[in-house]
């Protein structure tokens, strides 16, 4: 593992325990072991770079498999590439305006949501855990049009 890596993971692990949040501990725990299983495997080094693509390339194997298995993998993949969006490599870039539109209509064609005003909360709520570093007042915009076209 990279050091760098390894090195934020324990000083954050060691911070959790101290502090007793006992999910960012599992959440770097369960990294952790991630990362070394994908190293053994594949005899290489994780690097920064590819970190983020391994879990979002899992967290995708996830959400295309049955509907009742998804719930804790889904979560325990989303929960770990939050945590991995404290560091700037990692940050999430601010979509433009047609890239936020597609996702909107993406997501409402996979839930079969009605185009309504009244999914209007429930988009948000969507959007700002799975987009997070977002400017929420141009995306409502963007929410209204959508909802409204």
């Amino acid at each position: 593992m990279n050091t760098m890596i390894k090195e934020i993971l324990e000083k954050d692990l060691k911070n959790a325990i101290q502090k007793g949040w006992s999910h960012e501990k599992n959440v770097i725990r369960q990294l952790y072991v991630r990362i070394n299983k994908f190293e053994k495997e594949n005899d290489i080094i994780v690097t920064e770079e590819v970190l983020l693509g391994l879990i979002s390339k899992e967290l995708k194997e996830v959400y295309a498999t049955a509907e009742h298995a998804k719930g804790n993998l889904a979560i325990a993949c989303e929960d770990q590439i939050l945590y991995l969006m404290k560091f700037d490599i990692y940050r999430p870039k601010a979509m433009n305006v047609k890239e936020i539109e597609d996702y909107l209509l993406d997501v409402l064609d996979t839930s079969g949501m009605e185009r309504s005003m009244k999914s209007m909360k429930y988009l948000i709520t969507i959007f700002k855990e799975r987009n997070p570093g977002q400017d929420m007042k141009i995306v409502s915009g963007i929410i209204k049009k959508v909802l409204t076209s």
